[in-house]
């Protein structure tokens, strides 16, 4: 059998600030709904100040949410929590992140 391997197809580079993000505002020009619901995972670098993550289907704010350091980076895979995957600044400067899509090939 197989095995299965990521292939990345799109790309983005954002600010994140006090109002938290989806996927589809992401980017001078945010990535397209079908792009995200194209995508079975998402990979996040945080290069500059910390930011908070969820991906439950509610907003994190500044003090709830997975903390990312401001030079850290996550994986969140699966379709259902990369459509929901929602970003926000942690502290006192907005976050910079740099973001890719990533499809399931064979």
């Amino acid at each position: 059998m197989a095995q299965s391997q990521m292939q990345s197809f799109a790309f983005k580079t954002q600010a994140v600030s006090t109002v938290a993000l989806a996927l589809t505002a992401v980017g001078g020009v945010p990535f397209t709904a079908a792009e995200v619901l194209a995508a079975d995972e998402v990979y996040v670098t945080v290069e500059t100040n910390p930011l908070r993550y969820r991906t439950d289907g509610t907003a994190p704010d500044a003090s709830t949410g997975h903390l990312v350091a401001g030079t850290g980076s996550f994986t969140i895979t699966g379709k259902r929590d990369v459509s929901q995957l929602r970003l926000i600044r942690q502290g006192g400067a907005d976050a910079t992140v740099m973001v890719t899509l990533r499809k399931r090939i064979t």
